[in-house]
């Protein structure tokens, strides 16, 4: 990667830092609830098809008691921000070969799925993980046969891009 690359790199991490700024941070408590909501609905609907009042009331009950933390959201993805263009410099200065390079940048990328050091931030992180679960499996368990037939369809059309995407390796 080049110097110009490297550049457009950081211009679309600070546009996209940006955009999350003004999509999430500089809205009203009001406005955040309701686009949270309908992120979280859209994304039920992406594996259900159409979400039930029922499952409505679910994802609002859900989120009503799990704010989100939009600042924290967003310096964390920061500091990966910052990570990756630092690994990039290390390469550019370092000037590995090309296996080093890439088992480089595989280990940041595990790094990224390994629990946080920190204690709060791995509290904070599990209890997350342990509500979304519980959120999750309220909503399937509300589920309609055609809600439930959907989704089959969707992780069955993922399983057969991933026997496609392995055989031609």
């Amino acid at each position: 990667m080049d110097a110009s690359q490297k550049a457009h790199l950081v211009r679309k991490f600070e546009k996209n830092n940006e955009d999350f700024r003004d999509k999430y941070l500089d809205l009203t408590l009001e406005k955040q609830a309701k686009a949270r909501f309908k992120k979280v609905e859209k994304q039920a609907d992406d594996w259900l098809g159409s979400v039930s009042r029922t499952q409505e009331a679910i994802i609002a009950r859900y989120l009503e008691k799990h704010p989100p933390n939009y600042a924290q959201w967003l310096e964390d993805s920061i500091a990966r921000q910052r990570a990756v263009l630092q690994l990039l410099t290390q390469i550019q200065n370092e000037k590995p070969s090309r296996d080093v390079a890439q088992a480089m940048v595989q280990r940041a990328i595990l790094a990224n799925y390994e629990p946080s050091e920190q204690t709060a931030q791995r509290t904070q992180a599990e209890a997350s993980r342990v509500s979304i679960q519980q959120l999750m499996t309220d909503i399937i368990r509300t589920s309609s046969q055609e809600q439930k037939a959907h989704a089959h369809k969707k992780l069955q059309g993922l399983i057969d891009d991933c026997k496609y995407l392995i055989a031609r390796k």
